[in-house]
Formats: structure tokens, sequence, C-alpha cells
């Protein structure tokens, strides 16, 4: 008798326990959570792909122009003519530092980032054998074409970084695009 009363009591507990048919979530509520993240997933992917472009874009940018100061000073310091190069090479933008008597070879090419592109639409450096080139002479005065090396992000998109050698002294300035032209380009 006293088993049957417990397992009668343990019988009746089970069907009134309030937490039995409480806990969890139905269907329906957990449709509506993973609706909201959807819709809070669509509002911030682009903005973190946006992001993430603008701060790729700005640390090739801060590359380009370290690799233009230090070919500079590399001519002023060894008294001789040096030359900065850039290419795209397989979807991936690379430099070299070199003399300018010889084109560099295969080993002094060094990979900029994969994450961007050169703009040759905006670019407007001397384009030598599909290298953009800057030629610095021995007093690290710039010899040739000045202009601009453009780079934007790999997968497009408006956003672009720009490097300017302005002066015939060397002088550059970095620049970022904008909505209306100044001689005819948008970066600067």
């Amino acid at each position: 008798m006293h088993n049957r009363f417990t397992v009668t009591r343990a019988v009746q507990f089970l069907v009134t326990n309030p937490f039995r048919s409480t806990s969890g979530f139905t269907l329906a509520e957990m449709a509506v959570v993973i609706g909201v993240l959807g819709i809070l997933a669509a509002i911030a992917i682009p903005s973190w792909l946006a992001f993430r472009n603008t701060r790729n874009l700005n640390v090739a940018q801060g590359q380009i122009y370290q690799i233009l100061s230090q070919t500079q000073g590399e001519a002023a310091r060894l008294r001789a003519d040096r030359r900065a190069s850039f290419r795209e090479q397989n979807g991936v933008v690379q430099w070299a530092i070199h003399s300018t008597t010889s084109a560099p070879s295969p080993a002094e090419w060094q990979t900029l980032s994969s994450n961007v592109r050169i703009d040759p639409i905006e670019t407007t450096l001397a384009n030598v054998g599909g290298a953009y080139q800057v030629r610095f002479d021995q007093w690290g005065n710039v010899e040739g074409q000045l202009g601009r090396l453009t780079v934007m992000g790999h997968t497009g998109g408006r956003a672009r970084r720009c490097v300017i050698v302005s002066t015939l002294l060397g002088a550059m300035r970095r620049g970022s695009d904008h909505t209306t032209p100044q001689d005819g380009r948008f970066c600067y």
C-alpha cells in the first residue's frame, strides 16, 4: 500500500508540476529570436565590411608612403638614383626599391597587401613595363613624372586611398576619395 501511494503521488506531482510545461522555448519564440538576429546581422555586416575595407586601405596607404620615403632617403644617403616600383601580379600588389639602371629582379619584389589592388584609372605615376614608378635622384628629388598611386579594395567599392608625389623636391602627401573631382581625379 505504501508503494502504491508513493507511485500515485509521484505521477500526480509530474502531472501538476508547473516547471514541466514552461521550461524551454516554443518554436515560435525561437523563430522570432532567429529572425531578429538575422535582421541585426543584415544591418551590421555591410558596416563591418566597409570598416575592414577602409582599414586595409589605410594600412596600404601608410605602407606606400613609407616605401616612397625610404626610397627617397636611400637615394640621398647613397648619393645614387633610386626607384620605387609598384605592380599588381596575380591580384597581389607588389613593390620593389631598386636602382634606376636596371629592372628589379624577381627576388626584389615584395608583397604590399593581398587586400588591396592598384586603381589604374586614378593612378597617374609613370607606368614602365607594367610597373608604376617614382624615380629619385642622388639628392632625393623626383626625376621625371609626378603623380599619385591609388589603391582600392580587392573587391572594388568606392573607397580609395592614394599617396601623391606632388613636387620635384619630393614632397609627398596622403589623399582619400572625394565625391567631387579635382583635376579630373577623385583621390586627392
